[in-house]
């Protein structure tokens, strides 16, 4: 925070930093777990890296990725609120000012937009889960 100051650039660094960190974290295990015998068999065919990474690793990873990447979304559209109620600005900000000022219609408002876009944000992901995986 005392690089960039409170704002939306604060937010929007934290929610990448945390994003970064987890979907590594779950991609270096997911690797770790395949099944090393395609890889060797295309290696002593003769496949490059490349090759070997598109035609037997990436395969096998891709649906936890997708996963991952989903749940990475998910949980950064919930942060973006939080942050924005502890100063990183945005929609957050906003629902704080209308608590503070006793405007609830317009608090319950902006809950049931974030409510509505989380649920949106898990609908679409579920869709996009049962087509991969």
């Amino acid at each position: 925070m005392v690089a960039v100051g409170l704002g939306p650039l604060a937010g929007i660094l934290a929610i990448i930093m945390d994003t970064i960190g987890f979907c590594a974290r779950f991609f270096a295990e997911r690797i770790e777990e395949i099944d090393p015998r395609p890889a060797t068999a295309l290696s002593a065919a003769g496949a490059s890296r490349g090759a070997v990474m598109a035609g037997a690793i990436l395969p096998e990873c891709f649906p936890s990725f997708v996963a991952t990447s989903l749940v990475s979304v998910e949980k950064a559209v919930r942060s973006a609120v939080v942050l924005g109620l502890v100063g990183a600005s945005g929609i957050g900000v906003e629902l704080t000012s209308a608590m503070n000022l006793f405007r609830y219609k317009e608090a319950l408002t902006i809950i049931l937009v974030v409510l509505v876009v989380v649920i949106a944000v898990e609908q679409l992901a579920g869709a996009i889960r049962r087509r991969v995986i």
